[in-house]
């Protein structure tokens, strides 16, 4: 037996997505601490970069150097530029590590205000080539609009206004960084007619077409393609988490051609239909990394 012999392959450890960002995240943070000691570097400025929370200290003016030059900027800053180099590069490994998912991975969520989500990846280069395209499992019971009109679509709607403010702040810094803005294209009634009318939104819900491949109560906006993972009826159906963990009827973005007060939603079989704006429906959003 030689020393050869005595070197073996690695031994492969599956992880998940969001824990491997975390490691990844930490060792950074730990690079930087000891690049932080080496350097001298004050511990006030130090824990700031660390936990990303400014502490409560009284806030000094930098002296202004010999001839009225501004002050060099504080060894804190330096470190803190650092550290955001280096979670831009942590972000692009974990993008890559996405790439090998296939339709059905499951990235699970914890937001800031303590719910846990799932989502679930139903889509590879679906909008544009490298893309991949999650869909949040379930986050709740939510209205389209206050009143029931779908005057104006998605893009005026309140639920899109909700989504892309109020809970897109309550979802981890990882993920925001990861989420891009996609573009969302309906044909929307305006007198007789239809007009075409854009958005770009981080969160969005998907369309008639994207769920079931045609058109039963939305107008066709001439682009949407289904996804192969909507083909089978069941990945389709959104559950109520909780409620009992029974299936449930939930919105799409799409307004109904048929009148101005509807808005195209799924039935808890998977088979397209209308509801008032109005109603409280299931929500299961999308999002593009």
């Amino acid at each position: 037996m030689s020393i050869v012999d005595a070197f073996r392959a690695e031994t492969e450890i599956p992880v998940r997505f969001n824990e491997f960002y975390e490691l990844v995240k930490s060792s950074a943070k730990a690079d930087l601490l000891m690049n932080a000691t080496n350097c001298e570097v004050p511990h006030i400025y130090t824990r700031e970069v660390m936990t990303g929370k400014k502490e409560d200290i009284p806030e000094e003016r930098p002296a202004a150097a010999a001839g009225g030059q501004e002050a060099k900027p504080a060894a804190g800053d330096a470190v803190e530029a650092s550290f955001k180099q280096t979670m831009i590069f942590s972000v692009n490994s974990f993008r890559k590590e996405l790439q090998e998912a296939e339709p059905g991975s499951e990235l699970h969520i914890e937001t800031t205000d303590g719910k846990r989500l799932t989502a679930v990846l139903i889509g590879k280069s679906h909008y544009n080539t490298g893309d991949l395209v999650f869909r949040f499992s379930y986050i709740g019971k939510y209205k389209m609009n206050k009143e029931n009109t779908n005057a104006g679509g998605w893009a005026a709607s309140d639920l899109r206004k909700y989504l892309n403010v109020d809970f897109f702040q309550t979802l981890p810094e990882w993920l925001k960084t990861l989420i891009i803005p996609h573009k969302v294209t309906q044909k929307v009634k305006k007198g007789k007619d239809f007009e075409t009318v854009e958005t770009f939104d981080r969160i969005f819900l998907p369309s008639e077409y994207e769920l079931q491949g045609a058109n039963e109560e939305a107008e066709y906006n001439g682009i949407d393609k289904q996804f192969p993972y909507f083909e089978i009826r069941k990945n389709r159906l959104v559950f109520e988490e909780d409620d009992g963990g029974y299936s449930t009827w939930f919105w799409t973005a799409d307004p109904s051609a048929a009148g101005t007060t509807d808005f195209c939603h799924f039935l808890n079989y998977g088979r397209s239909y209308s509801a008032g704006a109005a109603d409280d429906g299931a929500v299961a959003p999308l999002f593009v990394i």
